[in-house]
């Protein structure tokens, strides 16, 4: 039987790895979505959305009210980006762990 004080030093160490994941992911995804995805999605124009309909989801993912209507990420796009990479982490951690533990 394994002590607890050995139980919250993994604990500690599975915290740890998960956020160094979590920023890995971070940085990754938000390089590709704002240098890649975000050139895809948005129209070269800037201007497209002033004399045009945007669709919803640019509405909530990049237009905020005081971006005056150019096209940056909002703060719920920031907040998704820091959801998912937060997520990827956590899946990361476990099935890394579950690898080794089966291993060993």
């Amino acid at each position: 039987m394994e002590s607890p004080q050995k139980i919250k030093h993994e604990n500690k160490k599975l915290i740890v790895l998960t956020f160094v994941f979590s920023f890995i992911y971070l940085l990754t995804i938000s390089y590709l979505d704002f240098e890649i995805l975000t050139s895809i999605i948005l129209p070269e124009d800037y201007r497209y959305d002033h004399l045009h309909e945007v669709p919803w989801w640019v509405e909530l993912f990049f237009i905020t009210p005081s971006s005056n209507g150019d096209p940056y990420g909002s703060f719920f796009h920031l907040f998704a980006l820091l959801l998912l990479s937060i997520f990827l982490g956590f899946i990361t951690v476990r099935f890394l762990t579950n690898k080794l533990i089966n291993t060993i």
